[in-house]
């Protein structure tokens, strides 16, 4: 009587969902003769799912990879107009919240952002004749080699080159289609050669992508995805 009856995971790449950490269970022998028997046995788990990771601030970003697991982490920015600012008053330029094992994004929330820059240029109406110029005494500016404010549409723009295609970068495109807009958002990255190096069709409606391109008039398999590394997040402003 009294003694103690253990259980543990049956491998060593799983473990107890309630307690990570743990390394075994115990059920007690009472006086009776009877085992103190849990109405429910926790469960070995390779894993656990902490569900949707919360939206970015308004005007930030999110990267996220579609993981809910264990370990998984998202990365959050204001935007490139703010900041976090964080408990001792400093910025930070992003926040990473991880899944961890009591099924929680931690942290649980996301400081709040701090402007360090005027994000929204006034435009005035076409009629005027008026053109945005940057002004180079300020750390920012809307309109470069590589970036327009505010374009007319269809627009045709040069890319930066191969040094942003190396391995372990991606591309982030930030903006937003109207709801008004009859026709989904198309992206098009030509080559010096007339080919379609990348074009890709965003469906935010559906929240899909579509990827392919286009050599010698040929056409590569159609990739299509609704998240993972092929994703569009409509949080994202």
């Amino acid at each position: 009587f009294n003694g103690y009856v253990s259980y543990s995971c049956s491998s060593t790449d799983v473990f107890f969902e309630m307690d990570k950490d743990l390394k075994k269970f115990q059920i007690k022998c009472l006086p009776d003769g009877s085992y103190e028997v849990p109405e429910i046995w926790p469960s070995c788990v390779k894993s656990v799912d902490c569900g949707e990771p919360y939206s970015p601030p308004i005007g930030g970003t999110r990267e996220w990879y579609g993981d809910y697991q264990y370990g998984s982490t998202v990365v959050y920015t204001c935007g490139p107009y703010g900041r976090f600012s964080d408990s001792k008053g400093q910025l930070v330029s992003q926040m990473v919240a991880q899944c961890t094992w009591n099924k929680t994004w931690t942290p649980s929330d996301l400081p709040p952002c701090q402007a360090t820059a005027c994000q929204k240029v006034p435009v005035p109406p076409l009629s005027t004749l008026l053109e945005f110029q940057p002004d180079f005494d300020y750390n920012f500016t809307l309109r470069s080699e590589f970036a327009q404010y505010n374009p007319t549409l269809p627009l045709q723009m040069d890319f930066p080159g191969p040094s942003q295609c190396l391995p372990g970068y991606f591309l982030k495109v930030i903006g937003k289609v109207p709801q008004s807009a009859v026709k989904p958002a198309e992206l098009v990255f030509h080559t010096e050669g007339g080919d379609e190096a990348l074009h890709i069709v965003l469906k935010p409606n559906t929240k899909s992508i579509q990827m392919w391109s286009v050599h010698k008039d040929v056409r590569s398999a159609k990739q299509e995805g609704k998240q993972g590394r092929l994703s569009i997040d409509t949080e994202e402003t």
